[in-house]
Order: structure tokens, then C-alpha cells, then sequence
């Protein structure tokens, strides 16, 4: 699955799970008057491999089937490599769950029963897989496990705080 998709459906889910069991009806104006104070819905996505903002590092192995072949920890982006991404990761459906699910065919039976959850694991993984063994892995490590921070990232953080959001 797009992560693009995933975040939608998290904010369906997270929106529909909000809405009181037995709903009282609201009178026709208050429904009017809300719908007419809404000028636009905006969805902000931020790409990013791990939770930064939870205070915590997030490890990768090189290798989900061979954990000793070492293992990578996120860091935040330096000012002087914004933006400079060479080997671009993987955004086809058998790259991002791969990515997600350190499997590129999941049982999605064991997905809807909720049996099978994603561990985000497999972004070094993928990024080797499509890039080649002979690459320098902690370049590769370094493209896809680093993130921005609030400081980096003004104009983001500042959308974040002042509206409704969900953190995928």
C-alpha cells in the first residue's frame, strides 16, 4: 500500500472512530453554519521512515532475513544534505511493503484480521535490494533513515500545531 493511501485511510479511520455511538441529530443551521466556515481541507504528508518527534531512535538492520549484518539508527538531516536524495527508495507496492512489512507479499488475509502488522523494518533492506549489494550501505542507510526536524522544518511544524492532525 502508498503510504500516501495508508495516511488517508489512517485519517478516515481516526475520524470515524471519533463520531459518538448515538449521535444526537444537530439542527439543520448548525450543520449549515460549520459547512459554511470551512474554505478548504488541507493534507499535509511528511515522508519520513521513522518517529523522530517521539523522542526515540528507530533501528534498521542492513538485512530483515540476516539481522548480524549490522543494524542503522535514524538521525536527524544535517543543513548541508536538504533535499539531496541520489538513489530515490522504492514507491512500488512490493518496495514499500517490503519497507513496512520486511516481506514483499504479505498475507493480506492476516493484514484485515489484524494478525499481520507492519514493523517498518525494511527500508535499508529495500534500499540495497534496489540499489545493489556493491553500493555503500551507509550512504544508502543514511538517504532513507535520516529526518528533518521541527527547526528544519518551520513552516510544516507551524501548520502541525495550530490545525487537527494525525500522526500516521
Amino acid at each position: 500500500m502508498h503510504p500516501s493511501a495508508l495516511v488517508g485511510l489512517l485519517a478516515l479511520a481516526a475520524a470515524a472512530s471519533a463520531i459518538p455511538s448515538n449521535p444526537r441529530r444537530a439542527h439543520s443551521s448548525s450543520v449549515s453554519n460549520l459547512k459554511s466556515k470551512i474554505k478548504k481541507i488541507v493534507v499535509l504528508y511528511h515522508q519520513r521512515p521513522g518517529e523522530p518527534d517521539q523522542q526515540w531512535t528507530f533501528l534498521q538492520p542492513y538485512n530483515v532475513t540476516d539481522p548480524s549484518e549490522g543494524h542503522r539508527c535514524t538521525i536527524a538531516r544535517d543543513y548541508e544534505d536538504y533535499d539531496i536524495v541520489t538513489d530515490d527508495p522504492s514507491h512500488a507496492v512490493t518496495g514499500n511493503t517490503m519497507e513496512f512489512y520486511s516481506n514483499r507479499t504479505p498475507d493480506n488475509a492476516l493484514i484485515a484480521d489484524g494478525k499481520l502488522l507492519p514493523n517498518t523494518k525494511g527500508f535499508i533492506h529495500e534500499q540495497i535490494h534496489n540499489y545493489g549489494s556493491s553500493a555503500n550501505k551507509s550512504v544508502l542507510a543514511h538517504q532513507v533513515m535520516k529526518y528533518y526536524t521541527e527547526n528544519q522544518t518551520p513552516v510544516f511544524t507551524s501548520l502541525v500545531q495550530n490545525y487537527i492532525t494525525f500522526n500516521d
